[in-house]
């Protein structure tokens, strides 16, 4: 689960040069590279980018392989790693894997705007991710001083940011001049209008969602592990529980349009209350800020003004490296 790839073992190679070996040479085997990124593994619902790389060719190997095996395989195993690193976020030191997650935060959304690209479009998020990390190796590597001190600078925006319990997107949305009043009452009023379903789907759906949490949390060691166990554990859950919420509903009403209302909105309301939640959390995040404004405006232009730093920082340095 690190954004780093780790160094390739031989099974790969010896695998495809024994199925060649066994048909004779005749296989024309190739071997395909597969990058998986994880927007977070731990997360219900984050997302998974998969990127196919070209597929590589055992002939080039294989008279090689005939003159020297564990030459050949050492060679192949290199190339497959080279191909594989270009399908994956790789950051070349974890001492800097903070440090990136800081900048995707704070500078991402800003590089995709200037690109002309989506964040929507997972492809082109992923793209300037690998643009990003490159640049934080480049620096890394040749200008360690420039990247402590950026370094020390989002530091101490982070800290500030979570002491006041408030998130980065919230106070880009005021340096952008895009928080605004009406746009808070409309969310408030949204808020009261959805409440109803969401209490419906939070009690209906809850405790086998939790349960599953819960266990997944106590008894995986391994953070590998987590996503599979959750998710099959809830799946289970839930073929528990929905049956017998049904049935319970069947007994007490006795009413089949009561039943078939209860059945469709069983799910639904639970897919609604995860939405919710989000956006109920979105909102209180606007909110407080805006009372942070009012009662401490000294703090709150601290905050904008050290983003406004960083991204200046940031746009130097990206004069300086052009492939971001």
């Amino acid at each position: 689960q690190e954004r780093r790839l780790r160094k390739l073992k031989k099974g790969t190679a010896r695998i495809a040069f024994g199925a060649e070996k066994s048909a004779d040479w005749k296989l024309g085997l190739v071997v395909v590279p597969v990058g998986l990124n994880y927007s977070a593994p731990k997360k219900f619902r984050s997302t998974l980018v998969v990127n196919y790389g070209k597929p590589i060719a055992m002939t080039p190997f294989i008279e090689l392989y005939k003159r020297d095996a564990p030459l050949a395989i050492h060679e192949f195993t290199k190339y497959l790693q080279e191909e594989l690193s270009k399908l994956v976020v790789h950051i070349d030191d974890p001492i800097n894997d903070t440090l990136v997650s800081d900048l995707e935060m704070i500078y991402k959304k800003q590089l995709l705007e200037q690109k002309g690209k989506r964040a929507s479009d997972k492809e082109d998020d992923f793209v300037i991710t690998q643009k990003i990390v490159k640049a934080v190796n480049y620096f890394h590597r040749n200008n360690p001083e420039m990247v402590a001190a950026v370094r020390k600078k989002i530091n101490e925006y982070r800290t500030l940011l979570e002491q006041l319990k408030i998130k980065d997107w919230v106070v880009r949305e005021k340096y952008e001049k895009k928080l605004r009043i009406a746009d808070l009452l409309l969310h408030i009023i949204l808020i009261f209008t959805g409440l109803p379903i969401h209490i419906f789907g939070l009690i209906n759906n809850y405790i086998p969602y939790k349960i599953s949490c819960t266990t997944a949390n106590k008894i995986v060691k391994s953070v590998e592990f987590h996503s599979s166990v959750n998710m099959n554990l809830g799946m289970l859950l839930y073929l528990i529980f929905y049956p017998l919420q049904i049935l319970a509903i069947a007994l007490i009403f006795n009413d089949w349009w009561i039943l078939s209302a209860y059945i469709i909105l069983l799910p639904l309301s639970g897919f609604f209350s995860l939405y919710y939640y989000s956006f109920l959390k979105k909102t209180f995040g606007r909110l407080r800020f805006c009372f942070l404004w009012k009662r401490n405006k000294n703090t709150a232009e601290k905050i904008i003004f050290l983003r406004q730093q960083i991204i200046e920082e940031l746009e130097k340095a990206r004069k300086d490296f052009t492939i971001l």
